[in-house]
């Protein structure tokens, strides 16, 4: 849990305070410490949020009548934690075939292997807890930042709500059927069944669930609007909207102060308002700050601010809220592409699903931390979120990372839901700095017809009306949508900025020609085809290739996922991704060399002849054999031969790198990247040997308590260290001490080979291309975690996790 601190402020919350608070509701008892916490935090007007992340009581595959009752006995039931995607519980299979009956009307297409052959089931999920009597006067919620699908949620038997969206993230008032120090029940039906997308989707709580309580007087949900209207490098204004709720059965005089701090808790600006609320009323409050020589967001320097938001009544704080954000200014152009704080970017993006091998779409904070912090380092900087609301946490990694968003809506029809849902995405969503555009639908059904004109018209207004600051768009895949030659041609006028998706590149210079002042993104690509064509044309503000990540699902049996473009099942990096670093990456100064011998490895007889192929992005590669100087490979010099203008571009011609090196036994042999004399990158080989030991790598070594992650990877080696990709054996992986084993994953989805193995409740899996992933988590105590794995007649391998008390960054790079 993080408690937020003000520099200088009277009252301080200690560490050791918030490591209680971690722990006080993972029991069904309010242990008495932590109460005084909570209350302590309450009584002097702070709001008290508690992770949900354990105690779930959980059910597949049936639905018993009462399980929504208080009374309903669950004792057999198994126990989870919280994210969890049961999906990923059942084996592959090809019974679990996709067909017609199994999408909803969401589904543009269907396809056999939709869901990575695994099951669609309904499922139920219950959890016991209390509160304490003396918070009867407060109000009490329940968050989820997803579930799928179609969810229905009791508390001690009453219905707090249907959600039928599996993506957008809801909030219950739990407030009327609370039950103040006794026990409560919640319980959530899920019902699976029915897809809403044609790529594995997972099932369950596959998101962060929390419990929130405030005062009558406080913040509403979602309730600050920070934009910064003008901003020059002397000064920002900060304009801040903020949502007062009024719950009590009175008026009341509230006053509103937002306090705006620096990423060092600085106070750098300050604003009182006041107001008298009516009973049962909302207020919003409109502010304006000035924030003198403010640091820019962007992605070489992702600043973020926050506001302190402290509502008041009759001069005692009854809330306190933050929100982050940053302060940037940008804009498209139909000649030149895209501009941040006045720097031209070209935004080299990926599409990315949620997936990860084990754990399916259950990705904990700290694995969404890491996927952008890869993104970032190899020089990509926009996400497009294919094709629903993002995570939370996802979203703040974006922020902290300097990658920016294409957020899309899943929901693209003329209904109120799909107003609602796309209303619920903005409101969350519309404080992070990372997103520049809102997207309303991808490859819809409806693109192009009279009802995707009056579904666009819609929607965009609301767009507009929750959040005029960003541009509007979608992706479509028909070119007859994108020119008006069949269908309604209103459809092409709708969008503030096209996503391309598969058009043939003819076609876009041609529409370019068409439409001069249109504005375009390739939005959906195949990586090899496309990445120079966008390179090449100022027009074009950027490209997502598809895709990023690889995920579950699309292909025919025997295949369980699509290759991710960039990165793997276990989200390793492919050659592809070292090609994009090499020509994206320079825009960013993202150095890098990367060859991969075609012989599998630095080994041979004596004088063999070893090819090495691979890309760098710097200016000479020096490759030494035992640290003497063997060639100098110059890749380019600024004599200005490149057409493109003293290299502010790289193509493939330019970053692609190899080489040919008579194999000497027992020799080290380097690549070393350097721009002018500064070494940059560099990469070594030593001979490959016969498979020996498995060793084991947790990262991080050190984690928080209370469901906190590492991820552990295991990989067969030789004497020399090098990961041996031809001698895949079935890995034991034991756990033991304070954590549990919460998913196994290879990058392997050929369910003709390894792919079929199940990836959870089991303790033993396949290694792929000498590399298996382990994902340990925390439990509520610190302590030590120990893992262990033997295989074949290796040497096993051994490690332990530290977990800590109070709440480690999931930022650390630290082992």
């Amino acid at each position: 849990m993080l408690i937020e601190t003000i520099k200088n402020s009277k009252r301080l919350v200690t560490g050791r305070l918030m490591v209680i608070a971690l722990l006080l509701l993972t029991t069904n008892s309010w242990s008495q410490v932590g109460r005084e916490v909570a209350e302590d935090q309450l009584n002097n007007g702070q709001r008290y949020t508690e992770s949900f992340w354990n105690g779930w009581k959980f059910l597949k595959g049936m639905n018993p009548d009462g399980a929504e009752k208080a009374w309903f006995n669950d004792h057999d039931w198994s126990r989870v934690t919280i994210p969890h995607d049961y999906a990923m519980d059942d084996p592959y299979s090809l019974e679990n075939t996709m067909y017609e009956d199994g999408y909803s009307k969401y589904s543009t297409h269907k396809k056999p292997g939709s869901q990575g052959y695994l099951p669609r089931k309904m499922a139920w999920y219950r959890k016991y807890f209390r509160v304490p009597e003396d918070i009867s006067d407060k109000k009490v919620f329940i968050e989820f930042d997803g579930v799928f699908r179609d969810s229905y949620t009791y508390l001690n038997d009453e219905l707090l709500g249907n959600n039928y969206s599996g993506y957008t993230s809801f909030v219950y008032d739990m407030t009327p059927h609370i039950r103040t120090g006794a026990e409560n029940v919640l319980a959530v039906k899920v019902n699976g069944e029915l897809n809403e997308g044609w790529w594995y989707e997972g099932r369950g709580i596959y998101r962060p669930v929390k419990m929130i309580i405030t005062d009558r007087l406080h913040v509403a949900q979602w309730g600050t609007y920070v934009t910064t209207p003008k901003v020059t490098t002397e000064n920002a204004t900060v304009n801040i909207k903020t949502e007062v709720a009024n719950e009590y059965g009175s008026s009341v005089n509230c006053t509103l102060q937002s306090i705006v701090l620096d990423m060092n808790d600085n106070v750098v600006a300050t604003v009182t308002s006041k107001k008298s609320i009516g009973k049962n009323a909302t207020f919003e409050f409109n502010q304006n700050v000035t924030v003198k020589s403010p640091e820019l967001w962007c992605p070489e320097n992702p600043y973020l601010y926050k506001v302190v938001t402290k509502v008041m009544r009759d001069g005692k704080q009854k809330d306190e809220y933050t929100t982050n954000f940053g302060i940037r200014t940008y804009y498209f152009d139909a000649n030149k592409g895209f501009f941040l704080n006045g720097k031209h970017y070209k935004l080299y993006g990926a599409c990315n699903h949620d997936d990860y091998a084990g754990l399916g779409m259950a990705v904990p904070k700290r694995i969404q931390y890491e996927n952008i912090r890869q993104m970032a380092d190899g020089g990509i900087i926009l996400l497009r979120g294919a094709h629903n609301m993002r995570a939370a946490d996802e979203l703040d990694a974006c922020d902290k990372y300097g990658v920016m968003v294409w957020n899309e809506t899943r929901y693209f029809r003329n209904t109120d839901f799909d107003e609602e849902s796309l209303k619920t995405l903005i409101r969350r969503d519309r404080n992070h700095p990372s997103v520049i555009l809102w997207s309303l639908a991808n490859e819809d059904r409806i693109q192009g017809t009279d009802e995707g004109v009056v579904t666009g018209k819609r929607l965009k207004k609301v767009a507009n009306a929750e959040d005029p600051t960003r541009p509007v768009t979608s992706a479509i895949n028909v070119s007859w949508a994108l020119d008006g030659s069949r269908g309604n041609p209103d459809y092409q006028y709708l969008w503030d900025l096209h996503g391309y998706n598969w058009i043939n590149w003819d076609k876009i210079d041609a529409d370019h020609k068409t439409y001069p002042d249109r504005k375009f993104y390739i939005s959906e690509f195949t990586f090899e085809d496309g990445i120079e064509f966008i390179q090449k044309r100022d027009y074009v503000a950027g490209g997502s290739p598809w895709s990023g990540f690889a995920y579950k699902g699309e292909h025919s049996w025997p295949e369980l996922a699509c290759e991710g473009k960039l990165w793997n099942m276990v989200h390793e990096p492919t050659i592809r991704f070292w090609r994009a670093k090499a020509e994206w990456g320079f825009q960013m100064k993202k150095w890098t060399v990367h060859v991969e011998p075609t012989s599998g490895g630095w080994k041979g007889y004596e004088g063999d002849h070893v090819a090495f192929m691979g890309y760098t992005n710097c200016e000479k590669v020096e490759v030494y054999l035992n640290d003497e100087l063997k060639k100098t490979i110059v890749m380019r010099t600024h004599d200005g031969t490149n057409e493109w203008s003293d290299y502010k571009l790289l193509f493939k011609k330019d970053v692609a790198l190899s080489h040919i090196e008579p194999f000497v036994s027992g020799s080290t042999l380097k690549f070393v990247g350097k721009n002018g004399d500064e070494i940059v990158d560099t990469q070594v080989f030593k001979p490959m040997l016969k498979a020996r030991k498995i060793v084991v790598e947790p990262k991080p070594g050190k984690i928080g308590i209370a469901g906190d992650v590492s991820v552990v990877t295991i990989t067969i080696q030789d004497e020399n260290g090098n990961i041996i990709p031809d001698a895949d054996l079935s890995i034991t992986v034991d756990v033991s001490g304070d954590g549990k084993l919460i998913g196994l994953g290879s990058a392997d989805s050929d369910a003709s080979k390894n792919g079929t193995e199940p990836e959870k409740f089991v303790d033993h899996k396949h290694t792929w291309k000498g590399m298996l992933k382990a994902i340990i988590q925390s439990t509520d105590k610190p302590g030590k975690i120990t893992i262990s794995a033997s295989g074949g007649r290796l040497e096993s391998g051994n490690a332990s996790i530290q977990t800590v008390g109070a709440a480690v960054s999931f930022i650390s790079t630290e082992n």
